[in-house]
């Protein structure tokens, strides 16, 4: 069983980040390390992304990462989706992601976006079990540009959500988790 997990907001230092990201980079399609340089990354979620995070004692084992920089409170954009290895399937991206989800809705923002690899079928099955559908990039319809073939933009509108107080909050419940 699971030792209690805490779910925390922008807790995670650089060098925590970092590692968490280093320690997934082989759940990453294609892997996060041959795409970015990790800890200019971690700085960059720690310093500029909202981060939800789940924690047990001092070992981070999953993040949610967006950008809440829409002026207009149009998009919020989720860059970081992460569950170390050995905690997948335990519930911990959809308790994750429904606290981002519902961090956003409250802020007033209209909708939530992210890219991810259409290889990436856990993910793709995760975000469309929350509600993502697959919309066109902006630059495509903008500029017309081909998006990448490989890659797909998902959204969800947060306008479509019943009011908070007619819903249920953000789950905590996760498997092997304290209530």
């Amino acid at each position: 069983m699971m030792p209690a997990i805490t779910m925390r907001q922008n807790h995670a230092s650089v060098s925590e980040m970092a590692r968490h990201l280093q320690d997934c980079d082989t759940s990453f399609v294609p892997l996060l390390s041959q795409r970015v340089d990790i800890g200019l990354y971690a700085g960059k979620l720690v310093t500029h992304a909202e981060c939800f995070e789940a924690w047990s004692t001092d070992r981070l084992l999953g993040c949610v990462a967006l950008y809440c920089n829409a002026t207009d409170r149009g998009t919020a954009f989720i860059s970081n989706v992460s569950v170390l290895p050995d905690c997948t399937g335990q519930g911990l991206a959809r308790a994750l992601l429904s606290h981002a989800v519902a961090f956003v809705a409250l802020a007033g923002f209209a909708r939530v976006a992210l890219e991810v690899h259409r290889a990436n079928k856990a993910a793709l099955a995760l975000y469309r079990g929350a509600g993502f559908h697959e919309v066109p990039c902006p630059d495509a319809v903008t500029t017309g540009a081909a998006t990448r073939p490989d890659t797909c933009r998902l959204e969800l509108s947060l306008r479509a959500l019943p009011p908070m107080a007619d819903r249920a909050g953000p789950s905590n419940r996760v498997s092997g988790a304290a209530p």
